[in-house]
């Protein structure tokens, strides 16, 4: 009988990615000596997972609700580390903290769910001791390694590995992601044999540099999605860079990483093969990159009408194309994304791919937002046609529908500024749909896109 090779991912969307990539490297190759079962939880908040503060009345209360079982089963996950040969661990900024009403157990997410909600959690708020601390990334560091130490307390022989599965800085240096994302791995990397001992750590900014040496993967080629990033209040800043969706090339590099780790630690696993499929080399120097891919895809525009939908249709793709052509300013691509901005205004988002089209709209929002064109009827039509949308759909891909809505309002106000635009009917027109769409208006977002009208109009 073959043994089983025990994992536990403590994370979010890194480690699920991380697991399931590693799990199709394993069967895309001969039948391993050893299977690999690899057990995936969302971390909750560090204070909780090193306090032995939850009682099991808390844990039954939770576990013998009718809801999904995901937070049940975070607060019994610890309880059998015994049982796993491999921990991974990601590191991220500490997200919002939610506190049960009944026990003293925090949760950490990036929003407040419905099931966070009908499992008894509640907000924290801002005076709360816990929360303050929690920012600070010498507190989270400190408890990350006394999480660290409580494992191994408790499973001698585990191994421990940390993941960044971020992206730290782009092609020029500069920063990208959170403040706090980089003063945390700053700690680990420069205090690491302080803190933690026997411990493997796994960034993806690494897997980047090796592929952009090898002229195999570059910053905008493995993570090209774009949108607007802002304040608090709306206050745009720039248009930034999405860190947090690496490419499938890069996330497969990640994954081989790991694997590859795995092998190292001696367990009997097939050999990964080839790191990933052979792919041409890309041009070292930027400009070239750029130049090759517009003149590409500009050239097969003219001898097929329909290209330029069949290319737009990733979104990555059309990701790529934009910053290319607002890097080199150039023309034909301008002339091409102004055709297909105004041809999505007819949307009706019947045989669409949504969660494409909503990708799309980020990176179309971001285009004007940046040149300004004024293309402000088309923009405000792509939005009726989201609002248009069943409200069954608009549940369905809620996060969507509320971000995208956000970066079309974003770039509909830079517009009419920008152009000293005075009766942006089109704009006005989409806000009162807003306002009529009140199932919507529980949103914080949603409530505060509908006062643009009074700042720009």
């Amino acid at each position: 009988m073959n043994s089983t090779l025990k994992i536990l991912g403590l994370g979010r969307c890194a480690v699920g990615l991380l697991r399931k990539r590693t799990l199709n490297i394993r069967e895309s190759n001969f039948t391993p000596n050893q299977k690999i079962q690899f057990d995936h939880h969302y971390i909750l908040n560090p204070f909780s997972c090193i306090q032995s503060n939850i009682s099991d009345v808390a844990k039954q209360a939770l576990a013998h609700n009718q809801c999904t079982p995901t937070l049940p089963d975070q607060l019994h996950c610890l309880d059998r580390i015994e049982e796993y040969q491999v921990c991974a661990i990601e590191i991220f900024p500490p997200s919002k903290l939610y506190l049960h009403k009944a026990y003293k157990i925090f949760a950490c997410f990036e929003s407040f769910t419905k099931e966070l909600q009908k499992n008894g959690f509640t907000p924290v708020t801002h005076n709360y001791p816990e929360h303050a601390n929690h920012l600070d990334p010498e507190v989270y560091i400190r408890n990350l390694a006394n999480l660290i130490k409580s494992i191994k307390e408790r499973n001698k022989s585990i191994s421990i590995v940390l993941l960044n599965g971020e992206l730290l800085y782009d092609q020029a240096g500069k920063q990208l992601s959170s403040p706090l994302l980089h003063k945390i791995m700053d700690k680990v990397k420069n205090r690491g044999l302080q803190f933690f001992e026997d411990i493997t750590l796994l960034d993806i900014n690494d897997n980047l540099l090796e592929l952009s040496k090898k002229h195999r993967g570059f910053f905008e080629t493995e993570f090209p999605l774009l949108y607007i990033r802002h304040q608090p209040d709306l206050q745009p800043i720039e248009v930034a860079r999405d860190c947090k969706h690496a490419s499938p090339t890069l996330r497969q590099d990640f994954a081989f990483s790991f694997y590859n780790f795995l092998t190292e630690l001696g367990y009997s696993l097939p050999k990964s093969g080839k790191y990933i499929q052979a792919k041409e080399s890309l041009p070292y120097d930027y400009r070239h990159r750029a130049d090759e891919f517009l003149t590409n895809h500009n050239k097969k525009n003219k001898i097929k009408d329909n290209h330029l939908e069949f290319l737009f249709q990733d979104s990555r793709k059309l990701s790529q194309y934009v910053e290319y052509v607002l890097s080199t300013q150039n023309i034909e691509g301008h002339l091409n994304l102004k055709k297909y901005i105004i041809g999505q205004s007819f949307f009706n988002g019947k045989g669409q791919d949504l969660v494409s089209y909503l990708y799309h709209i980020r990176t179309l929002s971001a285009y004007l937002f940046t040149t300004k064109h004024p293309l402000l009827p088309s923009l405000c039509l792509i939005g009726m046609g989201v609002l248009a949308l069943p409200k069954a759909t608009h549940e369905q891909y809620l996060t969507y529908v509320l971000l995208w809505l956000k970066n079309i309002c974003l770039a509909a106000k830079e517009i009419i500024i920008f152009n000293n635009i005075f009766s942006a009917q089109s704009f006005i027109d989409l806000l009162e749909e807003l306002k009529e769409k009140d199932y919507l208006h529980n949103h914080e977002i949603i409530r505060q896109l509908i006062t643009l009208e009074e700042t720009c109009i």
